[in-house]
């Protein structure tokens, strides 16, 4: 019996050179003079990754998610729409897990404007609840400087 899943193959070896850059997600990330900091990476259902952020200093920042695609994803019925949304919270490191402070859903454009009290913070990107059963998708995030 066939499977209904339908599998999106959304990767150009461009990206795969991207994705097994930002692999290491261990790696702390230092802000270059004000440049937007980008975060891609995989997603599954229930998954969540956790980024350090380092900032020159504190202040506010704005973290925008770019891009949401579905690279493995079981297609909703006929006449229905896939809506993919996906959590990203801003919190402190606690022995090395991400305790989230601040977090909310967004779909793709929508983005968070935080004030940053301690320059070693953390980022979290998590599923918060409407991926679908054995989803995975690829997200691209954008941190930078909110210039007054």
């Amino acid at each position: 019996m066939r499977s209904t899943r339908q599998q999106l193959s959304l990767l150009t070896p461009f990206l795969g050179a991207v994705f097994l850059l930002s692999a290491c997600a261990n790696d702390p990330v230092t802000t270059p003079g004000g440049e937007p900091i980008v975060y891609q990476g995989r997603l599954q259902q229930g998954g969540r990754i956790q980024r350090p952020l380092i900032l020159e200093k504190e202040g506010t920042i704005q973290i925008e998610l770019q891009d949401l695609e579905p690279v493995l994803v079981q297609l909703p019925p006929q006449g229905e729409t896939l809506s993919l949304t996906m959590g990203v919270g801003i919190g402190m490191l606690n022995q090395e897990a991400c305790q989230i402070t601040f977090g909310a859903s967004l779909a793709v454009g929508d983005n968070l404007t935080i004030l940053v009290q301690d320059p070693q913070a953390c980022l979290l990107f998590f599923d918060d609840g409407s991926l679908p059963e054995d989803a995975i998708v690829e997200y691209t995030v954008t941190v930078d400087d909110v210039k007054s």
